[in-house]
């Protein structure tokens, strides 16, 4: 543990470590009152002792790596500062829920589709199971699972300080404009089989922005800001929370997505629009195309909702946590 974060009168000095592309937004970039951030972008691959030396030549009292995994082994043994791995990938839970209905009533059942998609859900979990495990636990002080669902997964390679949703920074925050109309409608997310049997119909009918490649900073913002409404659907046939949708909610857009696991405090048709087949997610984006302000005051539960996981008041959170714990030692 770092000595020295308990009764410091300066800023607690913050680092963020991750690949810039996924993890800058759920970092923190605006100096507080309390907290002095950096980003240090680091993937998979990249160079070890480049990553030690910048985070040595510019000492901090936090280090936090979002995918730990990614950190090669002993980088950051002996590197000043509490050290924290926060697992951000979905991964098998221990108890996971009962597959739900995925066809229209109305639409014929395709068992060998239905198949295919089990299979490569659970082929990806697996990966990313198989890839989290090779974790360096001596590189950290402390563990944060961004699911609460995967804690007993994860305890039995690296052990579970606490559970947070991935944070969204501050600089994506802005109150909820009026509506255009029609409504600009946006989907962020690599293709996959699942997300294009949902998107399939919609995609035919409504003037959906797809941005399937990777976009972050003052671009991802800019595109969040000018959307009314924007999709959340999961990479593969799994529950999940992602973070886009605590981000879109804090740019003030109306968020449909699939059923959320866990939901972190947000409530369907109150604070989003849940829809669980390609049928309902063209009705709903029917329904909002032909009355979008009927929706405003769900856009503005969302946008308050979204305040639990602004990046400025989470990390204070963590920092106030770590130095009741470090005073209890």
């Amino acid at each position: 543990m770092a000595a020295d974060i308990e009764g410091r009168e300066k800023r607690v000095r913050i680092t963020f470590v991750g690949q810039s592309t996924y993890f800058e937004s759920a970092a923190l970039s605006v100096q507080t009152a309390n907290l002095e951030p950096r980003f240090v972008d680091f993937r998979s691959g990249d160079n070890a002792e480049n990553l030690r030396h910048q985070l040595e030549a510019n000492p901090s009292d936090v280090i936090i790596a979002f995918k730990p995994e990614a950190i090669p082994h002993g980088t950051l043994a002996g590197v000043q500062g509490v050290k924290i791995g926060w697992f951000t990938e979905p991964l098998p839970r221990k108890n996971p829920p009962e597959p739900r209905p995925y066809n229209d009533p109305d639409a014929p059942v395709d068992h060998a589709r239905d198949q295919q998609l089990a299979t490569t859900a659970q082929a990806d979990l697996q990966r990313r199971l198989d890839s989290a495990r090779t974790v360096d636990t001596n590189n950290f002080d402390r563990f944060i699972v961004f699911d609460p669902h995967i804690a007993d997964t994860v305890n039995e390679f690296a052990p579970v300080w606490k559970a947070v949703p991935l944070p969204i920074d501050d600089i994506y925050f802005q109150s909820v404009p009026r509506s255009n109309v029609p409504p600009r409608i946006g989907f962020f997310g690599r293709p996959t089989l699942h997300r294009d049997l949902m998107l399939g119909p919609s995609l035919h009918s409504f003037d959906v922005k797809y941005i399937a490649h990777g976009v972050f900073g003052d671009e991802l913002r800019e595109m969040a800001f000018k959307l009314d409404v924007a999709i959340n659907l999961h990479n593969e046939r799994y529950p999940n929370f992602e973070n886009r949708v605590s981000l879109h909610l804090a740019a003030g857009n109306l968020v449909i997505s699939e059923p959320l696991s866990p939901r972190h405090g947000l409530e369907p048709s109150i604070d989003y629009l849940e829809v669980h087949t390609p049928k309902e997610l063209y009705i709903a984006l029917e329904e909002i195309r032909n009355y979008p302000e009927s929706f405003a005051m769900m856009r503005q539960r969302g946008r308050e909702k979204a305040e639990y996981f602004r990046a400025s008041r989470v990390y204070a959170q963590i920092v106030a946590e770590l130095v009741r714990s470090q005073g209890s030692t």
